[in-house]
């Protein structure tokens, strides 16, 4: 990971618009949004489902997550009413990314998304060695079956 002084730096850069942090830590991303908060233009973006409100309530300028692909619709809806300072309804839309989020984690991530998408939009969920499908049996389908039945998004 990239100190955030490091990033200060870089962000001076006129070719350098922004960083996206993933870790996961959020005193990093508070660290980052500090100490690069008077460069002009500068946008400091989560890459963490979980971390999205967090991340806007204390000046972040955005996410791009995974999840993005399978609910790009929750995603807006949270931006667009944490904007209006509907924070209840922010609230309940991050409470449900968080959900999808921990189901898909399970399966090791990118299966985990794979299978989601393949279960929404009968997307074959093809994915590269060294990774295989995940079985549609196992517990962790069942999992993200279970929430995206839960949420009406699929059958």
């Amino acid at each position: 990971m990239i100190s955030p002084e490091i990033v200060a730096k870089l962000a001076r850069h006129p070719n350098i618009m922004g960083i996206k942090d993933s870790s996961r830590d959020f005193d990093y991303f508070l660290q980052v949004l500090y100490l690069t908060q008077s460069v002009p233009g500068f946008k400091v973006l989560t890459g963490t489902e979980t971390l999205i409100l967090p991340a806007l309530a204390v000046g972040g300028q955005g996410a791009v997550v995974a999840s993005g692909n399978i609910v790009p619709g929750w995603i807006a809806d949270l931006a667009r009413h944490f904007e209006s300072g509907n924070l209840e309804q922010a609230r309940v839309n991050e409470h449900q990314l968080i959900e999808l989020a921990n189901a898909l984690r399970q399966a090791d991530g990118i299966r985990g998304f794979k299978f989601a998408q393949s279960l929404i939009d009968h997307y074959d969920g093809h994915l590269l060695p060294p990774y295989h499908p995940l079985d549609k049996e196992s517990p962790q389908a069942m999992g993200i079956r279970t929430v995206l039945n839960r949420y009406h998004l699929i059958p």
